[in-house]
């Protein structure tokens, strides 16, 4: 007799759409998930699949796992949905209104990621779109986040906060501010780990939340210290 285990096992997995470039939190989330056996199946929509393809080598050849051009139709089917503005992910307001579209017609439950430290609110043209469909029935929401840390971060963003890991990590000296300031940060396993579990719960009453430490630049150093990390510094005459 044929055996149909994998087949309905492959009919029974949760099936996740993930529109992001190849960044710390994308990879994240989708390993996570992935990670989890035979629950998920993750299709990726991008405009670098090439990137996600070399980024993703270290998982094998995982069948549940799908790298899609931006361009490419949306399978009729899905259950969830993550968003994740910015870090190269280059589509315009147009663009990012279209997906939404799809995805309230599929009636797919969409997380939309944002930055408020490189977007912030009012000009995060992905949060406007999504506040204007809270109150209908497309059940979406918004998550907040602080610069994200930890393995595989973007070195080429500009950021002050990555710069010290960037420069920490080379040994090189770290830029000094004259004077102390805050900053919002989060560390990348923590915040798929928060993201996953607001997908797959009730979400937030108001539809939107903010995950992030508020800290100070003088503390980051202090905890790095820490940590062990050896640290030298150079004024920044600039700040």
């Amino acid at each position: 007799m044929q055996d149909l285990s994998s087949k309905y096992d492959r009919y029974a997995m949760t099936k996740v759409l993930v529109f992001s470039s190849p960044n710390i939190l994308s990879l994240g989330l989708s390993e996570f998930l992935l990670a989890q056996e035979n629950q998920f199946e993750v299709d990726v929509f991008t405009n670098d699949p090439n990137g996600w393809r070399e980024k993703t080598v270290a998982l094998g050849h995982n069948a549940r796992l799908k790298i899609f051009n931006l361009t490419e139709p949306l399978p009729d089917i899905a259950n969830y949905a993550f968003l994740v503005e910015g870090y190269g992910f280059e589509v315009d307001k147009e663009g990012l209104a279209k997906i939404l579209d799809q995805l309230s017609r599929r009636n797919v439950k969409t997380l939309a990621v944002v930055s408020f430290v490189r977007a912030g609110r009012k000009s995060s043209e992905l949060y406007l779109l999504v506040k204007q469909k809270i109150g209908s029935d497309f059940d979406v929401q918004t998550v907040f986040t602080g610069e994200i840390y930890g393995p595989r971060m973007d070195f080429g963003e500009e950021s002050q906060v990555l710069d010290v890991f960037k420069d920490a990590s080379l040994g090189r000296p770290i830029k000094l501010p004259t004077s102390d300031f805050e900053i919002f940060i989060v560390y990348a396993g923590e915040l798929v780990r928060e993201i996953v579990k607001t997908m797959f719960s009730y979400g937030y009453p108001e539809g939107e939340v903010v995950i992030s430490e508020k800290t100070t630049f003088y503390k980051l150093l202090e905890e790095l210290k820490r940590a062990g990390i050896k640290l030298a510094y150079v004024e920044d005459k600039i700040s």
